[in-house]
């Protein structure tokens, strides 16, 4: 939805081997009819991603309680509690009218989290990366022993949503000291090893 008095994510596809120029294959708005808040924007794309299929897929953040594409059954509530949470989104771009396949959002409702990057692994797991403000994060049994994120300071996370299947969170850790980190870049290998 392109709503958001704040602005809103958009995803695009662009053919450069297109005769005689270049030509817009696809695109579309991501988001709702978010504020901003603390973030200053309703939604914010700063990840993508390819599968071996052709699949699209978008990370980012929103402040939207209406975040669409809606997700059938959300991690965390989108824009929880007037904070901004992390999305992924899956797109169909292979057939001829572009298609949601996979949404969700993740994050806490005592302070922001942001995607700020987006690989597949070889199981086919999105796994997102960023900062997080939320003391509430929520992180998965034998993650690694880290601080707790604060009002003032952020934690890096990684976090592994399951786009096909259960459960719909394998993994999530935090990541990080006592005085403010986040996590910028993240690829995996052949075996599934998270690198950030």
């Amino acid at each position: 939805g392109q709503n958001s008095p704040a602005g809103n994510a958009f995803v695009a596809e662009i053919n450069t081997t297109a005769a005689p120029g270049a030509s817009l294959v696809f695109s579309s708005f991501l988001g709702g009819s978010g504020t901003g808040g603390d973030i200053g924007f309703g939604e914010i794309s700063q990840g993508i991603a390819l599968d071996s299929a052709g699949h699209t897929y978008v990370a980012g953040s929103t402040t939207s309680t209406d975040f669409a594409p809606a997700p059938a059954s959300a991690s965390t509530p989108c824009g929880d509690a007037g904070f901004s949470t992390a999305f992924v989104v899956e797109i169909d771009t292979t057939v001829a009218t572009p298609t949601s396949l996979y949404s969700n959002c993740y994050g806490g409702a005592t302070g922001d989290t942001l995607a700020y990057a987006i690989t597949i692994a070889p199981d086919k797991t999105a796994v997102i990366v960023g900062p997080t403000f939320a003391a509430d994060f929520g992180v998965t049994t034998g993650s690694i022993p880290s601080p707790t994120p604060s009002a003032q300071y952020s934690v890096g996370y990684i976090t592994k949503l399951n786009v096909s299947g259960t459960p719909a969170v394998p993994y999530s850790t935090l990541l990080g000291g006592s005085t403010g980190e986040t996590i910028y870049g993240v690829a995996t290998d052949s075996t599934g090893d998270i690198y950030v």
